[in-house]
């Protein structure tokens, strides 16, 4: 199983560099509040490989860092 709508508040993109400086792109999970307590390892392990898996479907190549904060982690780290 993979996360649930109920605790997925929205999901962003943008393109990143890994530490070698090849592209690849950094997608932030936003999560609502006190779901965190609800994330399930298995959860979160199939929603990492899914979204690796698609972006390869779709012929893009480039890894996916793939981080989970809340709306007030984001707007209090200035990364909104």
């Amino acid at each position: 199983a993979n996360l649930t709508s109920s605790a997925v508040r929205a999901v962003m993109s943008e393109p990143t560099t890994d530490s070698q400086g090849a592209d690849a792109w950094r997608v932030t999970i936003v999560i609502e509040p006190g779901s965190e307590e609800r994330l399930k390892g298995d959860a979160v392990l199939t929603t990492l490989v899914e979204i690796q898996d698609r972006l390869q479907a779709e012929g893009e190549d480039r890894f996916a860092f793939v981080e989970y904060a809340t709306m007030e982690e984001l707007e209090q780290s200035g990364d909104p």
